[in-house]
């Protein structure tokens, strides 16, 4: 049996509340794999994590330290000492701990929580991803012992962890590969984590799937870990936008209590939206509805710092991809949100910069996603049937192919998050609708013959 999730996104809650909660593995999809399991007992079982576990560039962790100092640009992934560590340790070719840690090292096991020796949760440095989510971290380390002891059967249970865009740096720094192993109860060794997997059983193929979008992987089509661990701009995006705008706004004063609250908790949101391209709507939209001349310009005051920090970023004032669509920027040169910009950004920067800022597809949606699954399948395996990627937050399941009778699928895993989704424009005016997913693959047998089963639940609370 194989089950697989992705995107679950466990952050430490400083840039708001959207973690998943334990009961919703224990009380939903436990009981459902264990059903499965008694029915037709496998021969073994394995739970794929297939990227985007961990969250570990949204955190205002990275603009402050614990006694409310500034936490230096420069020792940021994307300054010049995350710059370094990359260089340091792209083509380390084992996980071994070598020199003492950076400050963006340093920094990164602060927001991901170091296992405690005790395993106690009340070891573990407060306000970590680790000790935030500890009971549903704990699920997946007691996951093998849940199963068997749940379907009263003795098989071997493993549970397979690879990393994705925003838990890439677990897979350069070789202390924080081994917390994550200790975290998720995975063998200790010096190996780094593999970015795909193969299972021949159920012919799949699988990989977190931010390869193929430009935005997210620094080199689109190149696949190893070398690749794998380079800084990309969709880093820069979720923290020093996604992350830093609610955060500018919270330190900010004028805004009385209640209204800082309810823009913060409103910009917070972003973190769940999708797609990330029409986050400017998102926000447009958002002043729009608080319909306040204060509120307004308070977002101002936060949007035109946030940009000025953005431009400040040698990486981003630099970064180009040859794969990126330059018809976005067409579209977007007539968008109302432009009046939002200062006078001073405005005449500071060249039009294709701005845009290209401002308009950036951090995901780059199932469309980059299938032509990417299209041709990995035609040079994979003959006997591969199943293509199934992460990353986009939708779940989805589309025919790709018929190769010599073999029909191949793309799958996309989807997320456990919640997601913000854009409604319709017939009335040129989008809204939008927050909705409550889980989703999750599962191929097993019936009967001894193999299949595959694609569950997603939606909740809408009324």
């Amino acid at each position: 049996m194989l089950i697989i999730i992705s995107d679950l996104h466990f952050s430490d809650g400083s840039a708001g509340d959207h973690n998943v909660r334990a009961k919703a593995f224990t009380q939903v999809f436990l009981r459902d794999i264990i059903s499965v399991v008694k029915n037709d007992p496998p021969r073994k079982v394995t739970l794929l994590l297939l990227g985007d576990i961990f969250e570990l560039a949204r955190s205002t962790k990275w603009f402050e330290n614990p006694d409310g100092t500034s936490f230096e640009m420069e020792d940021r992934p994307w300054g010049a000492t995350g710059r370094a560590d990359v260089a340091k340790y792209e083509s380390l070719p084992k996980a071994t701990e070598s020199g003492r840690p950076s400050a963006t090292e340093i920094k990164l096991l602060e927001i991901l929580g170091r296992f405690p020796e005790s395993g106690q949760r009340g070891d573990v440095n407060k306000g970590s991803i680790l000790e935030v989510n500890w009971d549903a971290l704990e699920f997946f380390r007691a996951f093998p012992s849940l199963v068997t002891q749940g379907a009263d059967i003795d098989i071997p249970v493993e549970v397979v962890y690879i990393p994705g865009n925003h838990d890439r740096m677990a897979n350069l720094y070789p202390s924080l590969c081994r917390e994550v192993k200790r975290i998720l109860g995975l063998p200790c060794d010096d190996e780094w984590f593999d970015h795909e997997y193969h299972n021949e059983e159920f012919h799949v193929f699988a990989r977190h799937g931010h390869e193929h979008d430009p935005f997210n992987c620094s080199r689109v089509g190149s696949m190893n870990r070398t690749s794998h661990v380079q800084l990309c701009i969709g880093d820069i995006l979720a923290t020093e936008f996604a992350v830093r705008l609610p955060w500018e706004v919270k330190n900010q004063n004028g805004l009385n209590k209640n209204t800082k609250e309810r823009l913060v908790k409103q910009l917070e949101d972003l973190d769940n939206l999708r797609p990330l391209n029409s986050a400017m709507e998102w926000l447009y939209y958002k002043v729009r509805e608080e319909n306040t001349k204060v509120a307004q310009k308070s977002l101002d005051r936060a949007f035109d710092k946030v940009a000025k920090e953005i431009l400040s970023v040698e990486f981003f004032r630099t970064w180009e991809s040859p794969d990126t669509r330059l018809d976005d920027l067409a579209r977007a040169a007539t968008h109302p949100w432009l009046r939002w910009l200062s006078r001073e950004i405005l005449t500071k920067l060249d039009t294709g910069t701005l845009l290209g800022f401002f308009n950036s597809r951090s995901d780059f949606g199932d469309s980059g996603l299938e032509n990417g699954a299209f041709h990995e399948a035609r040079y994979s395996k003959p006997e591969v049937k199943y293509m199934v990627y992460g990353h986009t937050h939708e779940p989805m399941q589309k025919p790709l192919d018929v190769r010599n009778y073999r029909e191949v699928m793309y799958l996309n895993s989807g997320t456990w998050r919640n997601r913000i989704i854009q409604t319709s424009k017939f009335d040129r005016t989008p809204d939008y609708i927050s909705l409550k997913q889980m989703s999750y693959i599962l191929f097993s047998k019936d009967g001894g013959k193999p299949r595959m089963d694609m569950w997603m639940g939606t909740r809408k609370e009324i």
